[in-house]
Order: C-alpha cells, then sequence, then structure tokens
C-alpha cells in the first residue's frame, strides 16, 4: 500500500500533467479520469486502484478549457462504486462511475517461446485490475525462478502469467553426480554426491555421498550443490 508521503506526491505529478495536456487537448472522458483518480489517490486511504466512468455528457466535449475542480469524491456505500462531483467553469456535474482494484503482477519483458527458462533479468512488475487475477495467475516474481515455459507454449511481453503456462526446469536430475560445496564459518569442502530426487534451481533436495550418508543440499547450477549453515 502507498504511503501518504508517496500518494500525495504521486497525485500532485498526475494533477500537474493532466493540467499541463488539458490546455492542449479537448475535454474528455479520460482526461477527467486522470483529474478524479488524482484527487481520489491523495484523499483516500485505498491501494492500488484504478477509477472508470460509466458515462461522460457528450455535450461537454465542446466545452472550453476552464480549470476542472474536483468537489467530492466518495464511495457509494460499501461497494466499488463511487459518486464524484466536479465543476468545469461555472457549470457542475455529477458523474458516476466504478473503482477497480489492482495488484503487482510479475510479466516479462519480451515475448519468450516455450522452453525457454526464466531468469530475474527477464521479469518485471506491472498493475493489473483484480478481477482478472483468477487461482492460476502467478502473483510472485520468486515463483517464476527456477521454472521455464511449457514446449507449444509463448509468454507475452508485460501479460499476466499463468502457472498452467510453466513446468519446473528441474536442472539435477535423480541418482545425477554432482558436487556438494559444504560450507561452515570459512571452511569449504567439496565432496561428489548422487542426487536422491530431481530438483530445479534453489530447492533443496537430499543426496547421498560416499559413505551412504544423507545430506540436503540447495541446488546452485546443474553440477553444484550447496549444503552447510549457508544452505
Amino acid at each position: 500500500m502507498l504511503d501518504s508521503t508517496l500518494k500525495k506526491i504521486m497525485a500532485f505529478l498526475i494533477c500537474y500533467c493532466v493540467e499541463f495536456n488539458i490546455q492542449a487537448d479537448p475535454l474528455n472522458k479520460e482526461n477527467i479520469e486522470k483529474i478524479i483518480f488524482a484527487h481520489a489517490l491523495q484523499s483516500s486511504n485505498m491501494g492500488n486502484f484504478r477509477i472508470q466512468l460509466d458515462t461522460w455528457p457528450s455535450n461537454w466535449n465542446s466545452l472550453d478549457n476552464d480549470e476542472i475542480i474536483v468537489k467530492s469524491f466518495k464511495k457509494i456505500n460499501n461497494t466499488q462504486r463511487f459518486l464524484a462531483e466536479i465543476q468545469h467553469g461555472k457549470t457542475s456535474k455529477k458523474v458516476y462511475g466504478v473503482i477497480i482494484e489492482q495488484v503487482p503482477l510479475p510479466v516479462l519483458k519480451i515475448t519468450s517461446s516455450g522452453g525457454t527458462e526464466i531468469t530475474k533479468e527477464m521479469i518485471s512488475i506491472e498493475n493489473f485490475d483484480q478481477r482478472f487475477v483468477d487461482g492460476q495467475t502467478v502473483t510472485s516474481a520468486d515463483y517464476l525462478l527456477g521454472q521455464k515455459i511449457k514446449m507449444q507454449r509463448s509468454l507475452k511481453a508485460n501479460k499476466p502469467i499463468s502457472s498452467n503456462d510453466l513446468e519446473r526446469n528441474e536442472i539435477i536430475k535423480k541418482d545425477d553426480v554432482v558436487t556438494i560445496d559444504w560450507k561452515y564459518s570459512n571452511l569449504t569442502i567439496s565432496i561428489p554426491a548422487k542426487a536422491l530426487k530431481s530438483g530445479a534451481k534453489g530447492d533443496i533436495i537430499p543426496f547421498e555421498v560416499s559413505s551412504k550418508k544423507r545430506i540436503k543440499a540447495r541446488i546452485i547450477n546443474e553440477n553444484q550443490a550447496l549444503s552447510g549453515s549457508h544452505t
């Protein structure tokens, strides 16, 4: 949730940009939504959201560019509906609309094809309407790490990602022999070990060393795992 200082800064910047644009652009629904949003952002305790007007009086499109003032903004009861009163010159209007909650979601910066392993550098965060998020939508960037896109699939840039389009990129398979670096304080011991189950990068899985002893280690890459105090 945005803190109050950041919300005030955002509201000021939005108002400044919108007022600047209105001097050159016709009065329209999009500009009014921006102004009402800036007012709501500054005066409410809501989290991430956007607003959408139900309708916009078409006869207002021909008005001159006097200053726009939002006289009031309030939610209607406990719904996601709002009522705003705006003034344009000597004319006042009451307009209705909906408050659309938004959530930050991880997306890919570029469109990527099947078989691609997702790395940290590929991921960015964008806001999306809550109503478009379902049980399969990936909501954590950390979840994407160690995953790859399923074959015959592709993921578009800047779009929400479904877990149905992903699969674990198991870089170590059961019975693979890798090197385990066991670290304690400033001491490091490297030993060969056999994986007792498959795993992706970052997974902690059991290994068996030559003495038949089992230890757990975190997968670093396809040839290396890390155990000890830094696991």
